[in-house]
């Protein structure tokens, strides 16, 4: 009871302030697939200042680590709960 009227409190304060932003009316061009191209465009353009290659090598090599650090967790987690091998093995 005292829970619904909190979330009811909470979402009566969200629709308030939602209600003071004005509705966005987005020009047609903006959605259609055409702003996409542009914008590929103007991402290809950037190529003079920023070496893609370099940019794709360094992103991956964060995310291949961050994969190979959340998977050695995980099989470090599952091998904890082994009997005789992990930390619950008394």
């Amino acid at each position: 009871m005292i829970t619904d009227w909190l979330l009811d409190v909470a979402v009566n304060i969200v629709t308030w302030f939602l209600g003071l932003i004005p509705p966005l009316d987005l020009d047609p061009s903006l959605t259609s697939g055409e702003a996409f191209q542009v914008l590929a465009d103007l991402v290809e353009g950037f190529g003079v200042w920023v070496s893609w290659p370099v940019l794709v090598v360094c992103v991956g090599a964060v995310a291949g680590t961050w994969v190979i650090g959340v998977g050695a967790k995980g099989i470090r987690a599952l091998i904890a709960h082994v009997p005789q091998v992990g930390g619950s093995g008394d």
